[in-house]
């Protein structure tokens, strides 16, 4: 395991030493052998404008680097490899000999772009956290590398939509973690190919209503959180009251109706029936014509 947690660069008013660790354990059949490497900001007073750290090991299986506010680390970080966690590269892990990972966590470093490469190698991946970063939609083009991946946590990202088929490239994702984004709508056919899927969470968003063919695929789920969305509960929301009710998916927190028809306003999911989930029938104008029957 490697980390490099809370690393952030020196001011020129800084008045003490920065001392920082990493933990590297490496796995040795049934043992471990840990290593601490005491990283400081040197003995002149003066602070580094980045963290230095160094680690050489290919069996490395667990990389965080969660909550930094590091813009690149050093060219000696990743054997001579420069990585900037606002632009993580192509072939960031593949390069570095770093292709045994199984978790890694990039929670909270300002991440706002992802090279389609960049984690080229890691076949073994089964955990990814981006979470707490700056994405804006979901990063899928880089999937095809990580098809192993079981956990994906992309939550408090500024995600505004999620496009269909957006993870069909990780089959055998368990969990999907997409809450406290800011996501308004959720296309048809988004969670196709993931139909394994065993924990949706989907809280703290903006979403009013899940069209159709959305989430009716998904009938493994053993939990499913959408509470904290300004749901409008009428015949559009229809689909999803049924799909929670056939399959009996678990809501730890119901969701409430922000809006709709006045009989189902503040009350949650659990309270309505199916039927309450309806529209108002459309009245169209009809032309009378009055005939005078002799």
């Amino acid at each position: 395991m490697l980390i490099l947690n809370k690393c952030y660069s020196c001011g020129a008013l800084s008045l003490f030493l920065t001392f920082l660790s990493v933990m590297l354990e490496l796995t040795a059949g049934m043992g471990g052998l840990s290593v601490m490497l005491e990283l400081t900001a040197g003995m002149g007073g003066t602070c580094p404008s980045v963290c230095m750290c160094k680690w050489k090991d290919s069996e490395t299986q667990v990389l965080d680097l969660s909550g930094n506010n590091l813009q690149i680390l050093p060219r000696e970080t990743f054997y001579k490899t420069g990585l900037n966690l606002q632009i993580l590269p192509r072939e960031t892990f593949y390069k570095t000999g770093l292709v045994n990972l199984q978790r890694v966590f990039l929670r909270n470093c300002r991440i706002g772009q992802i090279d389609d490469q960049a984690f080229k190698g890691l076949t073994n991946l089964i955990e990814l956290d981006l979470s707490q970063n700056l994405l804006t939609s979901v990063p899928s083009g880089t999937f095809r590398d990580i098809p192993s991946l079981r956990d994906l946590i992309l939550s408090s990202n500024p995600i505004q939509k999620i496009d269909s088929h957006a993870f069909k490239m990780v089959p055998a994702l368990i969990k999907l973690d997409l809450s406290n984004c800011e996501l308004q709508t959720v296309a048809p056919r988004a969670f196709e190919g993931i139909e394994a899927l065993g924990l949706l969470k989907l809280n703290r968003n903006r979403l009013t209503e899940l069209r159709p063919k959305t989430v009716e695929i998904l009938s493994r789920l053993n939990g499913v959180e959408l509470h904290d969305n300004p749901w409008h509960c009428d015949c559009r929301l229809r689909a999803v009251k049924e799909w929670i009710t056939q399959h009996n998916i678990p809501c730890p927190i119901a969701p409430i109706c922000s809006s709709g028809p006045e009989r189902v306003l503040f009350k949650n999911f659990a309270e309505l029936h199916v039927d309450d989930f309806a529209c108002k029938p459309d009245i169209l104008p009809v032309n009378r014509i009055l005939r005078n029957c002799m």
